[in-house]
């Protein structure tokens, strides 16, 4: 996409499971049109594993992954309830939680399902020495992401910076806009 629309010098930001995407292309198709990359709440490993302290909520089971994705396809109005719950750490009004349903009931379950599995069981660490542009890693303190995971992060990757933003969740950018929105152009007008 770069490519296609002639950008050179771009800083991307990814969420969560997009974080996975830019991981991968990074990695994978080196990082000469990215000037710097913002990694936004995302453990590169979701699993408990011998050696591995920041699996999600602390403990996240081949058995919790297997029940998450099953509710997907049985009962994906608790799913999505869950989902939201585990994303933000301020409550969300209810304006805004019917917007949230409206566009997350536009990915069908299946896909959903496939999807999440496929993050989750995705580990990136191995990627990590590949991506060679700057990178800030932002995590709510909140966040069913161990917010060490920020440090540990920060420590392996070639160019790795951490912020933790307080009183903020899995969507820091929503829990704390003025905070995120700061260490975000802070690190942006270092590239």
């Amino acid at each position: 996409m770069l490519d296609e629309l002639r950008l050179t010098g771009a800083a991307v930001v990814a969420w969560a499971m997009g974080v996975s995407v830019i991981v991968h292309l990074l990695a994978v198709l080196g990082t000469q049109r990215v000037s710097g990359f913002v990694w936004v709440d995302h453990s590169p490993s979701f699993l408990s594993k011998a050696g591995w302290e920041f699996p999600l909520g602390g403990d996240f089971t081949n058995e919790d992954l297997d029940e998450m994705c099953g509710m997907q396809l049985s009962d994906r109005v608790a799913a999505v309830d869950n989902l939201l719950e585990l994303m933000f750490y301020h409550p969300l009004g209810e304006a805004d939680r019917e917007a949230f349903y409206r566009s997350i009931f536009q990915t069908p379950s299946g896909v959903a399902e496939s999807m999440l599995r496929q993050v989750a069981t995705t580990d990136l660490r191995p990627l990590l020495d590949g991506v060679t542009v700057p990178t800030l890693v932002v995590n709510g303190e909140k966040s069913v992401v161990p917010h060490g995971v920020c440090k540990w992060l920060a420590s392996h990757l070639p160019e790795g910076r951490c912020r933790v933003i307080a009183d903020a969740g899995h969507a820091p950018f929503w829990d704390a806009p003025e905070a995120f929105n700061s260490v975000v152009a802070d690190f942006l007008s270092t590239l």
